[in-house]
């Protein structure tokens, strides 16, 4: 398993009086094969929704390499990840566990309760997950995205936002590849 470990995302981090909390979550890229191109479906992240959760707000288009969330108590990650692909698109995919990835990185958030700040330090494993090109006329996204985009891994790369998060969208094409297109 690869590992990225990314810089701090929040300059407030380390903030003195502000709780830290750990978080692992999972997730996958959910990708098909157009032609012999392996294009990875991309959600574009509803601001106002996050904004909310989190406390932050921003005008930014941000775009993230597929569907994640936090692992339950008693669920496994690969559990968790075909849970999360279902909440956030409404597919039932079947998870690859041939290529598994992650990132950790600490982010600034609040207590969803108190609204205080707290500091997360937030572990993501990320799997693939192979999607039939018709299985887009089914997607039905969560609150949590406003659309979403079918990408080769160039312009994914280009519309990802950090450097970890590239790399590991650069090992699953790879991967893809290597698998799946023959």
């Amino acid at each position: 398993m690869q590992s990225a470990k990314r810089q701090d995302r929040d300059k407030d981090n380390g903030k003195e009086g502000v709780e830290r909390k750990k978080s692992l979550s999972a997730g996958a890229i959910v990708f098909t094969i157009v032609g012999k191109e392996p294009r990875a479906l991309m959600l574009l992240q509803n601001n106002a929704y996050y904004s909310q959760k989190y406390g932050r707000s921003s005008n930014e288009e941000v775009v993230d390499i597929g569907p994640k969330g936090q692992v339950m108590s008693g669920e496994s990650p690969i559990a968790a990840a075909s849970r999360e692909i279902r909440e956030e698109t409404g597919l039932r995919l079947h998870i690859d566990t041939g290529f598994e990835d992650e990132e950790s990185f600490t982010m600034l958030s609040k207590d969803p309760k108190t609204f205080k700040p707290v500091q997360v330090e937030r572990r993501v494993i990320y799997f693939l997950a192979f999607m039939h090109r018709n299985d887009l006329r089914r997607i039905h996204l969560s609150e949590e995205h406003t659309r979403y985009y079918l990408l080769p891994l160039r312009e994914a790369i280009a519309r990802t936002r950090f450097a970890d998060r590239k790399a590991i969208l650069r090992r699953a094409f790879d991967y893809i590849r290597e698998a799946y297109v023959t």
